[in-house]
């Protein structure tokens, strides 16, 4: 199963839609799934950064990202707030030095086939590419409501199984496999039952980033030899 990954096109829309749709059914919130409008608005302001995944020509899932300033971050401390409510219109700033990870969304028929992975490392890549400091984002934690009762968030996002030493939510253990590390809690971060309303700052710094900054104007040029 050979995979591409490139940035998405306004043709690419209709298809990523469906993946949209099917990634979030209910009881994830219907007004927080991306409609056509969102699609165009983060393809307009950086389609370098909007990365599909391509089996055969078909979509199977799709990677958003923005950059903005740190200071946002300090400030800011909603996914709303974050990603101008997902249209990253207002919130993406190219003189920037953090990436930030808007939304993943694969088609469940490939969910176990390594698809956001190569999306994550995509990511990665790019962020070299641009010389950035780090990724950041904002991850969920899906099956916290089944463990609300028994233990805080603090010891869920801590908290492993005995025989494997995996974290107990499968989607930090998504992001952690791809090498980000847990920051903080993020209380009220987006409206979403299965999390309790919970998001996880994850970060993964840029092991490139102190040469691009002491190297230029020649740390550019090695960012792009490093990704190819």
């Amino acid at each position: 199963m050979k995979v591409k990954i490139r940035p998405l096109q306004m043709c690419d829309i209709p298809a990523a839609l469906v993946v949209e749709k099917a990634a979030w059914p209910p009881p994830w919130p219907q007004d927080y799934v991306f409609a056509e409008e969102h699609l165009r608005s983060q393809i307009a302001t950086f389609q370098e950064g909007i990365l599909g995944a391509f089996i055969e020509g078909e979509v199977v899932g799709f990677v958003t990202t923005e950059i903005i300033s740190s200071e946002l971050l300090e400030q800011a401390t909603t996914w709303d707030q974050i990603t101008d409510r997902g249209f990253i219109r207002q919130t993406h700033n190219p003189k920037g030095d953090t990436m930030y990870g808007v939304n993943l969304s694969v088609h469940p028929k490939v969910a176990r086939k390594g698809i956001a992975e190569q999306l994550l490392f995509a990511e990665g890549r790019l962020a070299i590419k641009k010389c950035l400091r780090r990724i950041v984002l904002g991850g969920r934690l899906p099956r916290y409501h089944r463990y609300a009762d028994k233990m805080t968030v603090e010891e869920y996002i801590f908290a492993s199984y005995p025989h494997s030493g995996k974290p107990l939510d499968p989607e930090l253990y998504l992001y952690m496999k791809a090498g980000l590390k847990v920051v903080k809690v993020l209380p009220d971060y987006i409206p979403d039952p299965e999390s309790l309303n919970y998001g996880v700052l994850l970060e993964w710094r840029n092991p490139f980033y102190g040469w691009t900054k002491y190297c230029k104007p020649l740390g550019r040029v090695f960012c792009v030899l490093v990704c190819l």
